[in-house]
């Protein structure tokens, strides 16, 4: 009699246990037409450019960045190649209007990191301006320019099929970037669409042609082209986005936390002796 009543409970948990994988997996994907999206759980981490330490990952949350050079790390050596474009987000604070008159993107390079040469031997690629419907991207304000984020999460403001829907909240970018010393009100959403090449472990060096505002956020998104799936009943594609725990922030580079305390040590200085005159 025990022993049935220790088995009902063994297979109660089972099920219970069963159902919750099964919700997991669906909360994982969507079905849209024939085709069937999953959410890669390998990650586009952003870091500071090709051979600089954090390219790859520096464990640091978010990845501390420069205001020029970004770059996109595929950060699972098993990843499929991404179709293009692979799109690029700039979260810009207290910005609500369109600061780039043309495109700020001066070049694009992909390489392997597995390479004997990197970071050398990169592969020229090509940017532009995201425009409406791109993984099904809302329409711009102007340019690239997509709004003004003020609450949520950002790629749910934007619209893109099945990101990342928790971490890139409005809470999160405001908090760490009052952690750095910005207040931030919005952030100006930027969206731009490069042609390249990046699949697993696989790295995008994004050169901008003027400095990113300090406290900009970077992330990234993208998707496989359509598979077929192999009972031949419709398609797959993978999303591959960016977590907050992953996504760049733009912070004061040392050499002007250098510069900002030697001239607060010399204002000490000037200080004292002018009471010591006295």
């Amino acid at each position: 009699m025990e022993r049935d009543k220790n088995m009902r409970k063994v297979s109660f948990l089972l099920i219970v246990l069963f159902f919750a994988a099964c919700a997991s997996v669906c909360a994982d994907e969507i079905v849209v037409g024939d085709i069937t999206y999953y959410e890669d759980p390998a990650t586009l981490h952003i870091g500071p450019g090709a051979g600089q330490p954090g390219a790859t990952g520096a464990g640091l949350h978010p990845n501390p960045i420069g205001y020029s050079l970004v770059d996109v790390y595929q950060t699972s050596d098993g990843a499929s190649l991404l179709g293009n474009p692979l799109l690029l987000i700039l979260g810009i604070p207290n910005n609500t209007t369109d600061l780039f008159a043309s495109n700020p993107i001066s070049s694009v390079m992909s390489y392997n990191t597995y390479s004997g040469t990197y970071p050398g031997g990169g592969v020229v690629g090509a940017s532009a301006f995201a425009t409406a419907g791109t993984y099904g991207l809302i329409s711009p304000v102007s340019r690239g320019f997509f709004g003004s984020f003020t609450s949520g999460e950002a790629y749910t403001f934007l619209h893109l099929t099945m990101a990342d829907t928790n971490s890139n909240n409005f809470g999160n970018w405001v908090t760490y970037d009052q952690n750095i010393g910005v207040t931030a009100a919005n952030f100006g959403m930027y969206v731009f669409a490069l042609t390249t090449a990046l699949d697993g472990q696989g790295l995008v060096d994004i050169q901008f042609s003027q400095a990113l505002p300090l406290g900009t956020y970077v992330i990234a998104y993208g998707q496989t082209p359509p598979r077929t799936n192999g009972n031949g009943n419709g398609k797959t594609v993978m999303i591959y986005d960016t977590p907050f725990t992953e996504a760049g922030q733009t912070v004061p580079e040392p050499g002007s936390l250098l510069l900002l305390g030697t001239g607060l040590l010399g204002l000490v200085g000037m200080v004292r002796r002018k009471f010591s005159t006295k």
